[in-house]
């Protein structure tokens, strides 16, 4: 693991200016948009909220962490508070940052958070997670963390005795300790720390925003650069304007990527995307399999009569290098646009496709082995 994140992100504390970085006020400003007699994070169960209204609070706040002033405020954060902890390193933040929204007796409502790893939840080791309490923590509506020695031996334990999820919990909480903080404190651990919530038991709502950072070179597991994570400034949505030309969807299963992705699964990504956006498509094809080239996506390059064309990820391009920059290249020059649904992006230009490389190359799957290995 990167010595940075060994060092800096092994459950250590950082102070920040809450009146520069008003997250919590953010936060609750969304809310007070469909509940304005709420005034307090930290009491908002005292309302009667059904588990489906949080739900919807949830949903609701975590869009809004696309737009443009949360984006900025994490940007100008990142680069006053955690550039510092990691050097001239380059680094992508998470697109979408996570509510933490934990009520009393959460349990009750199916929504405890079980123990973990990141890298039991996807992340790679190049990652380091960044937990902003937007209330007061303490006791049980905390989130409760275990010291990285003992979190590798918990893990190593399970996994060879293959232990119940029980037994699981009982050894992570024996050994686990709630994080104490206030407004203006934020917790920062790497992906090899156990963490998780118990049931909260006090009287308090416990409010928190979860986000992370990738660094340049390192492991991202399966939280793919450009669309899990993005580069500074890079949260602006591109209008498009009206094309006499069509639109297609186009599927592939050739590339590391996307070969297990079956592509009735890639449609409604791409379809969802297509609503969202207001995108009409002609019809949908298809490359065939094993023809990693993909020859077909090379051809409708040639054809007048499209002018766009949805993908499901700059991933899904081909692997060989030279042969993507082909196919790239012929797109600008025949002026086609492509989209890239699951990376928010539209290539248009040859800047474009250096942002396509630039993600494409920033990070590895995977490297070394797994203590446990």
């Amino acid at each position: 693991m990167n010595n940075y994140l060994l060092d800096n992100f092994n459950n250590n504390s950082l102070e920040y200016d809450k009146e520069k970085y008003t997250f919590d006020k953010y936060v609750l400003d969304i809310i007070q948009e469909d509940y304005p007699y709420v005034d307090d994070l930290s009491k908002i169960h005292t309302h009667g909220l059904s588990g489906n209204q949080i739900l919807k609070i949830s949903e609701k706040v975590q869009k809004s962490f696309s737009s443009y002033e949360f984006s900025t405020m994490i940007d100008l954060f990142a680069a006053e508070y955690l550039q510092p902890l990691i050097g001239d390193t380059d680094f992508l933040v998470k697109r979408y940052p996570t509510l933490n929204f934990v009520v009393p007796n959460q349990e009750e409502i199916g929504r405890r958070l079980p123990f973990h790893q990141g890298i039991t939840y996807d992340n790679g080791r190049g990652q380091g997670t960044i937990w902003m309490p937007l209330t007061k923590t303490f006791d049980s509506n905390s989130m409760y963390v275990v010291d990285h020695e003992n979190s590798k031996k918990i893990t190593s334990f399970a996994l060879k005795n293959k232990i119940t999820f029980e037994e699981w919990e009982r050894l992570c909480l024996q050994n686990a300790y709630p994080i104490k903080y206030d407004v203006g404190s934020a917790h920062l651990f790497h992906q090899e720390i156990i963490h998780g919530n118990v049931n909260n038991v006090t009287d308090s709502t416990r409010m928190a925003i979860d986000w992370h950072i990738l660094l340049k070179d390192e492991e991202c597991g399966r939280r793919i650069p450009g669309g899990f994570f993005r580069k500074k400034d890079d949260f602006f949505t591109t209008i498009l304007k009206n094309d006499s030309r069509q639109s297609i969807i186009y599927l592939s299963c050739n590339s590391d990527y996307d070969k297990n992705i079956v592509k009735i699964h890639q449609n409604d990504i791409i379809k969802k995307y297509c609503d969202q956006n207001q995108i009409k498509y002609s019809f949908k094809l298809e490359e065939n399999d094993h023809f990693a080239w993909l020859p077909y996506l090379e051809s409708l390059m040639e054809h007048d009569y499209i002018g766009t064309i949805l993908m499901l990820s700059i991933f899904s391009l081909p692997d060989d290098k030279e042969r993507r920059s082909t196919i790239l290249q012929k797109a600008v020059k025949n002026k086609k646009k492509i989209i890239f649904a699951n990376e928010l992006q539209v290539l248009r230009d040859s800047e474009d496709i250096n942002k396509v490389e630039y993600y494409r190359t920033f990070a590895v799957k995977k490297k070394g082995k797994y203590y446990w290995e």
